[in-house]
Formats: C-alpha cells, sequence, structure tokens
C-alpha cells in the first residue's frame, strides 16, 4: 500500500502517482493541462471550487471513475500528493 509520486526530471512531461496499488498520471505543465482543469484551479483560487472539481478535469474520466471509488482517506492523501508534485515541478 506504498504510496509514491514520480516527478518528471526538467524535459519530461508526465506526473504519475502510485496511491494503493493504482496509479494516475497527467501532464506536469500546465499549459498541457486540459482547459477544464485551468478553468475549475482559477475557481478553486476564487473560492467558487474545490480541488477535486481540478483533480476529476486533470485525471479524465476513466482515473477520475479509479479514484472516486477509493476510501475518502485515501483522496485526501492523493490531494497530498498531488500538491506535493505540482510544487516540486512548478519550482
Amino acid at each position: 500500500m506504498a504510496k509514491k509520486t514520480e516527478t518528471p526530471a526538467p524535459g519530461e512531461d508526465t506526473v504519475v502517482v502510485e496511491l494503493h496499488g493504482e496509479r494516475f498520471s497527467w501532464p506536469a505543465d500546465q499549459d498541457d493541462w486540459p482547459t477544464g482543469a485551468i478553468v475549475a484551479a482559477g475557481r478553486v483560487a476564487s473560492g467558487r471550487a474545490t480541488y477535486d472539481d481540478v483533480v476529476a478535469s486533470l485525471l479524465g474520466e476513466e482515473q477520475w471513475a479509479r479514484l472516486a471509488k477509493m476510501p475518502f482517506r485515501h483522496f485526501k492523501e492523493f490531494l497530498q500528493l498531488f500538491s506535493a508534485a505540482m510544487e516540486r515541478h512548478n519550482s
């Protein structure tokens, strides 16, 4: 049940998170994110949305469905891994 985040090296384009036997991935560069994820992120910043809106749009239907089936505590772990990976990539 180990969790792992693989933050891409410079020049790589995908972040991969392993969480309780499931792998999730998304584009590392926000310029490559689906527009809906960027719009949702702006709504989070203004207090009109939550991070689950960003994650759902970013992961797409198949990955979101797998994540949504996990217990809520695993979703909270995912959000921590997601945040850490994006901080490392954007620093």
